[in-house]
């Protein structure tokens, strides 16, 4: 079966018809040392910025795909072509998509920084999944040079240009290239909202849900001070200031309460703060800082 699994990635890594993520345009693969190459013919002092799109975790939140960004490193993103960063508060609507890219890198073409550009090709590579698209930061470019640089070379509308497919790229068990949300197990173990609330319309204690024990019920209603027998699941208070009410409130009675967040907010809240990494899941079991925000 092994071998089978073998011969099935050197197939799919050559055959394989590479798209854009955005408009799904059929688009020609290159390696790190041709993208660098097809640079190189343009004008020599010319400014780009190398970005990698990204996608927000299935299961999570986009403070968790911005955390995952800080910890690889970059600090700027761009979301809907403009740019923030990351040191700043940023809030997204979770129901809505956004067009989210990672500033891996700024470089002026020249030819003596050929071997860096190839290397922050492939750290780019390993940021958006094989995708990596260029922006031109000089104003001076004319439409005609830009035009010829996109010239069968990745996406003509969003001038996204994919890396050659490698057989590693379809292994569960290379860390690099499994799937981020399960890590190549296969299964990813969540509570999804929608099995435990039935009826969303309906107070908790009128049928919202079968799950709980009642004890649990008005002890959350007490904390967040609502009404559990008439207020429907829906309008229940969600968000994070009423969150740091009621973790102040248990400060307040004498508590120790201990906080897995990526917001923000509850982060420069809390009294002590301990990061773990130095990545994400299963490679985050090591202290890498503490201290006071």
């Amino acid at each position: 079966m092994t071998d089978i699994a073998t011969y099935m990635r050197i197939l799919f890594s050559v055959l394989g018809q590479a798209h854009c993520p955005y408009c799904n345009e059929s688009i020609v693969t290159r390696n790190a040392n041709q993208i660098v190459d097809h640079l190189m013919t343009l004008p020599e002092g010319t400014s780009i910025e190398i970005i990698a799109p990204v996608n927000k975790f299935y299961g999570e939140d986009y403070p968790y795909l911005f955390d995952d960004i800080r910890q690889k490193g970059y600090k700027r993103i761009k979301i809907d072509g403009k740019q923030h960063s990351l040191n700043d508060e940023i809030e997204l609507d979770e129901d809505k998509d956004y067009r989210i890219e990672v500033l891996v890198d700024r470089f002026v073409i020249k030819r003596e920084l050929y071997k860096q550009l190839t290397l922050s090709i492939e750290n780019a590579r390993m940021v958006g999944m094989n995708f990596i698209r260029f922006e031109f930061s000089d104003e001076s470019i004319s439409d005609d040079v830009e035009k010829k640089f996109y010239k069968n070379f990745g996406c003509k509308r969003h001038h996204v240009i994919m890396h050659t497919l490698l057989p590693g790229g379809f292994s569960p068990n290379i860390p690099e290239h499994a799937c981020v949300n399960c890590l190549g197990v296969g299964t990813l173990l969540k509570a999804e909202p929608y099995l435990i609330i039935i009826y969303p319309k309906k107070s908790m204690k009128k049928g919202a849900t079968k799950w709980y024990p009642k004890y649990w019920l008005y002890s959350i209603a007490k904390h967040l001070e609502f009404d559990v027998e008439n207020t429907p699941w829906q309008d229940m208070p969600e968000d994070i200031q009423q969150l740091l009410k009621t973790i102040n409130k248990l400060v307040d009675a004498g508590n120790t309460v201990i906080v897995i967040e990526h917001h923000l907010d509850v982060i420069k809240s809390a009294d002590w703060v301990i990061a773990l990494g130095p990545e994400g899941g299963t490679e985050g079991e090591y202290v890498i800082a503490e201290g006071t925000v």
